[in-house]
């Protein structure tokens, strides 16, 4: 009952280091490349080539699940489940419990890394960037759009430092304003484009972050 237990506690810790790891990445700070295995102390070259040999195993099943044109969700969840308690019969409690501790340093440093917030221009670069994968835009349209864009940026960003708006007021305005942009990049697109952006935004949308790499 004892084992049951703390791999359970284990399992909960691995799954919760996996997001926290993400997090931090995101808000700037540092963590060393590699698998999951950079978060678990002390492992030794024997726990370490049977993690290597599950993540593999696992990663063979995912790819299989993301080709077909269902990609169940449930299924990915309940593989990341097993795959997390593989890992954890492979640990000792001492690994266990350091890696809780572990988590709690992660999770501080998440909440304390700063913040790294893009600039109008590169906001609109990276849209540009990314209208353009989707509808081939012509180097006429790139210069239109990301003026648009930028334009868009500057507003939305002072929007958001008038102090004297309300919440609500400001989320009137964001709406305003993308819908205003919206009308413009209309006008910009041709009709193909529209309908290509259009059929882009679907599936991602459809996809709902399991079609990665499509």
């Amino acid at each position: 009952m004892r084992t049951n237990n703390l791999i359970l506690i284990a399992t909960m810790v691995i799954g919760s280091m996996q997001f926290s790891v993400a997090q931090y990445h995101e808000n700037g700070a540092k963590h060393p490349k590699g698998d999951m295995t950079a978060t678990i102390p002390d492992l030794t070259a024997e726990q370490k080539e049977k993690i290597q040999e599950i993540n593999t195993s696992y990663k063979a099943k995912f790819e299989e699940i993301k080709k077909t044109e269902s990609q169940n969700k449930e299924e990915m969840m309940n593989l990341r489940k097993l795959k997390r308690q593989e890992i954890t019969a492979v640990l000792t409690a001492d690994q266990i419990a350091k890696m809780k501790e572990n988590r709690e340093q992660f999770k501080k440093a998440r909440i304390d890394a700063p913040k790294r917030e893009m600039s109008p221009d590169a906001m609109a670069k990276r849209f540009v960037a990314n209208l353009d994968q989707k509808v081939q835009l012509t180097d006429k349209q790139k210069d239109q759009v990301y003026q648009l864009t930028l334009d868009s940026q500057q507003k939305m960003k002072a929007i958001h430092s008038d102090s004297k708006l309300s919440d609500d007021a400001k989320k009137e305005q964001y709406a305003l304003l993308k819908k205003e942009q919206k009308k413009s990049l209309n006008k910009i697109l041709t009709k193909s484009q529209q309908t290509a952006l259009k059929e882009a935004n679907q599936q991602k949308k459809d996809c709902k972050g399991n079609c990665k790499g499509k």
